[in-house]
Parts: structure tokens; C-alpha cells; sequence
């Protein structure tokens, strides 16, 4: 079950993308609602030393890793009991029969809202995003 944090503090989520532009992105979004970035990790080997080696609260995994998958990654946090959800530009199109019912982000579509509903719906309730400046 997701740690459930006191609003100060921020909740640690793991960015497993392979694509910079995409990365930074959804690193941005994701700060914008107040988590902190694990990562990014390029590939599923980086993705699993992360999760050995230090507390995550949930994922954000692309299936599509270059010539790799995230499957064993979703493995492990499964295991773990850890949210995740996939951020892909391909919906669930060649994600694994066993993940198909997994939350799906569209990129590069994603909204903040879209991403503040499926915080909200693995049980992240201290994050929405934050109120937009004026000039």
C-alpha cells in the first residue's frame, strides 16, 4: 500500500524512462505536484539497483525501454507492493497480458491533471497541482 506522507513531505517516485525529453517532462510535472525524483533510470537494470538501494513510494515506468522492456521492474514492484503506473506512447499496445489492466499515462499527451487523478487513485492524497502564478 502506498506510504501515506504528511503534506511537508514529498513523495518518492521512480522515473523509469529512456527518452531525455520525455524524462525530464514528467520529472517536471511530477515535481510541479510535489514528489521527488527518484532516477530517472534508463533501463530496467538501473531501475532495479534503484529499487534495491533506496525507498520509493511508486513508479512511473515506460514499457518501451529501447531494446528491453519494463516488465521485470513492474515485476519487482509488484513484489513489493509498490504503485506503479506506465507512461508509454504506445497505451497498452505490447505491454504484457499480466499489466494491462495497470494505470496508463499516453505520452507525450500526458497531462498534469491526468497524472494529479492517478496519484489521487494510488493513494497519494497530498498532491494536486500547485496554483500558477500570475505575471
Amino acid at each position: 500500500m502506498p506510504m501515506s506522507h504528511a503534506p511537508h513531505m514529498a513523495w518518492r517516485v521512480l522515473l523509469v524512462e529512456d527518452d531525455p525529453i520525455i524524462a525530464i517532462m514528467l520529472g517536471d510535472m511530477l515535481r510541479e505536484l510535489g514528489c521527488s525524483i527518484v532516477g530517472p533510470a534508463g533501463g530496467a537494470a538501473a531501475a532495479l539497483t534503484i529499487i534495491a538501494s533506496q525507498p520509493i513510494d511508486g513508479a512511473v515506468l515506460d514499457w518501451n525501454l529501447g531494446r528491453e522492456d519494463s516488465s521485470a521492474v513492474a515485476d519487482e514492484l509488484l513484489r513489493r507492493s509498490t504503485p506503479f503506473v506506465f507512461s508509454t506512447g504506445h497505451g497498452t499496445t505490447g505491454v504484457a497480458e499480466r499489466f494491462v489492466e495497470s494505470r496508463c499515462w499516453q505520452n507525450p499527451t500526458v497531462s498534469i491533471h491526468s497524472i494529479a487523478f492517478s496519484c489521487h487513485f494510488l493513494g497519494v492524497s497530498n498532491v494536486a497541482p500547485r496554483p500558477q502564478r500570475g505575471p
